[in-house]
């Protein structure tokens, strides 16, 4: 995602958080469920950068984060670009 945050910052303000257990987050309480991941993106755009409105790029596993956002605040989430989503069914496990 580096490369497309170097060109979309000349124009926007990007902000691309270390969630709690990724990359180089502090922030190692454990992960419960995607509401854990989701509050902690609400918490740190409205309450610490007290922004009021984001377009949400998310890439992988991080395209359910973006979904479940936009479902629980969609007067947060001014619009959103999926990346290499996983399969709405999710994954078939071998063996299954």
């Amino acid at each position: 995602m580096i490369p497309y945050i170097n060109i979309l910052s000349k124009k926007y303000r990007c902000i691309a958080p270390c969630l709690r257990g990724y990359g180089y987050s502090s922030y190692n309480t454990p992960i419960k469920s995607l509401n854990d991941l989701t509050s902690d993106l609400i918490e740190l755009v409205q309450s610490h950068l007290k922004i009021n409105k984001i377009f949400v790029i998310g890439h992988s596993n991080g395209c359910a984060l973006t979904v479940e956002l936009a479902h629980l605040k969609p007067q947060l989430v001014y619009g959103t670009i999926l990346v290499s989503p996983p399969p709405p069914t999710g994954w078939k496990i071998k063996g299954e």
